[in-house]
């Protein structure tokens, strides 16, 4: 796989993507260049064989990707020229596992010169989803992705909508993430919430059974357990500490919220 450098500007934090090792069948990653460079297979997959990745990966220690993203509680403007900017995460289904580590610095904003109106007149600009995930697509509704023990910390994300600290769109498949927490700033106009920005609704039909919970669903379904959420969300509508838009069931257990929501 090829993997190109991230920024060739010298005065901006460079970050060279390089493909994790892999260790019984689970990427091992280890330091923010292996984060890029799994970010990146992610796309070039997607690019090959035109559908999603199914295998497994873990953080093996903390990771910083931008350091100072915030001063004194709010957006360091004198240094966002420098941050590396974050490629969220796309077709990945499998297990992500944090194993308790944290991601430090995670930034990404698509603000510029555009406007709310640019974005709901250009299509492709109006599909662009934003977290540590783009989003958890599935190829079968009963597709399931576990994301567990992370936790991701001093993130920035500011795009149109569908943000969300973990993901910015669930669709066509099961999200279960447990152990997890996220903290910074996300803003926006819609659909926007602290772990997954919009779940969105297709046409299947199952019933299923998680540990003695029973729920039926038309769609797709997120579980979130033993988790909390400390991102200060700031958006027009559909704004959540946990979920920003659902279109179906969300089963929480055992989560809390500590995050500012303003809408």
């Amino acid at each position: 796989i090829a993997l190109l450098a991230i920024s060739a500007n010298a005065e901006k934090r460079t970050i060279t993507p390089q493909v994790p090792t892999l260790v019984n069948g689970c990427y091992q990653i280890s330091n923010a260049e292996e984060l890029y460079g799994f970010s990146q297979m992610m796309y070039d997959w997607a690019g090959e064989y035109g559908d999603s990745f199914y295998g497994c990966a873990e953080l093996t220690q903390d990771i910083t990707v931008n350091a100072n993203v915030f001063k004194n509680g709010t957006l360091n403007n004198a240094d966002t020229a420098n941050f590396a900017t974050w490629i969220p995460i796309r077709n990945f289904l499998g297990t992500f596992d944090g194993k308790g580590h944290t991601i430090y610095g995670l930034y990404y904003n698509s603000e510029g010169e555009h406007t709310r109106e640019y974005y709901r007149l250009d299509e492709a600009a109006s599909r662009l989803r934003v977290g540590f995930f783009r989003d958890i697509k599935g190829d079968s509704y009963k597709d399931t992705v576990i994301i567990k023990n992370l936790h991701i910390k001093d993130a920035y994300f500011k795009a149109y909508h569908e943000i969300g600290g973990i993901t910015g769109m669930v669709d066509y498949a099961t999200l279960i993430i447990s152990g997890c927490s996220v903290d910074g700033v996300i803003e926006g106009w819609e659909a926007l919430g602290g772990f997954v920005g919009h779940q969105e609704k297709d046409l299947e039909d199952d019933s299923r059974d998680y540990d003695g919970f029973i729920t039926r669903q038309i769609g797709e379904l997120v579980i979130i357990s033993n988790s909390y959420n400390r991102m200060s969300i700031n958006g027009d509508e559909y704004v959540g500490g946990f979920v920003g838009y659902a279109e179906d069931d969300i089963v929480m257990m055992n989560v809390y919220n500590v995050g500012s929501i303003t809408a």
